[in-house]
């Protein structure tokens, strides 16, 4: 099973772990999961006492290599920790090619668990399947009563008010604007991508009789120009049903 390695992928599978024994009528707590919940806790108070604040990690701090228990008793594991970046021959030109992430919620988590491959050897072509609801059930965002309940409501929007609903979808489009920004970073300059979000982009383009937009295939016009701007409206799509591919071309492969 592939995951992420950082704080904030903890909490997530936490609460997913928490909301699928509930759902089974489980109330017991595995002692993997209290382990990580008391460890979730202690990282926060540290940080907090550290920081002189009651707020939340940011980003960056949650993305950060973190020991959880739970992952380890589930048997989830980084894609850093299977691809053995140090062994490849890149002397010889061996490397990926092409590396897809689909994992039901979980691509934002999965990516950064493969930190040190996009680092040093990046694949040419790196393409994400992102349905923004799932990722909303996927991520958990904690107030600080939340630790106790340890994220039973987590992931649950069914349960959520109006203002955390609102809360928590502008934290995954923060989430997801930060993970592009990184990407491009790593020298993933040409984006794409095709879906709902790119079919509503176009109809909207042609109702205000707009240029056409870019595409990545002119002959299928399949494909929309991706951008940073483009995240709210790939965020607020309303169908978990239909992921919108969004695909990266390393600038060395576009190069090339």
């Amino acid at each position: 099973r592939i995951g992420g390695r950082g704080e904030g992928f903890c909490r997530a599978l936490v609460a997913a772990e928490r909301t699928r024994d509930r759902d089974r009528g489980d109330q017991a707590i595995s002692g993997a999961t209290q382990v990580t919940i008391e460890t979730l806790r202690v990282a926060r108070i540290n940080r907090e006492d550290g920081a002189g604040s009651s707020q939340t990690a940011g980003f960056a701090e949650t993305r950060l290599p973190f020991a959880c228990a739970l992952a380890a008793s589930l048997g989830i594991v980084a894609l850093d920790d299977l691809i053995l970046v140090g062994d490849e021959d890149t002397s010889s030109g061996k490397k990926i090619g092409a590396l897809r992430v689909a994992s039901n919620g979980w691509e934002l988590h999965v990516i950064r668990g493969a930190a040190r491959l996009l680092t040093e050897n990046p694949p040419n072509v790196l393409v994400l399947e992102l349905a923004p609801f799932r990722l909303r059930l996927a991520d958990f965002f904690a107030s600080d009563d939340d630790d106790d309940a340890a994220g039973a409501t987590g992931g649950d929007e069914l349960l959520l008010s109006k203002n955390e609903l609102a809360r928590r979808k502008e934290l995954v489009g923060q989430e997801v604007t930060a993970t592009m920004k990184w990407l491009w970073g790593l020298g993933y300059t040409e984006v794409a991508h095709a879906g709902e979000a790119c079919d509503e982009r176009r109809r909207i383009s042609e109702k205000n009789e707009k240029p056409k937009l870019e595409r990545e295939t002119d002959e299928k016009q399949t494909w929309c120009a991706f951008s940073l701007r483009d995240v709210a409206s790939l965020c607020s799509l309303p169908h978990a049903e239909h992921p919108e591919t969004v695909m990266l071309r390393h600038r060395g492969e576009v190069a090339g």
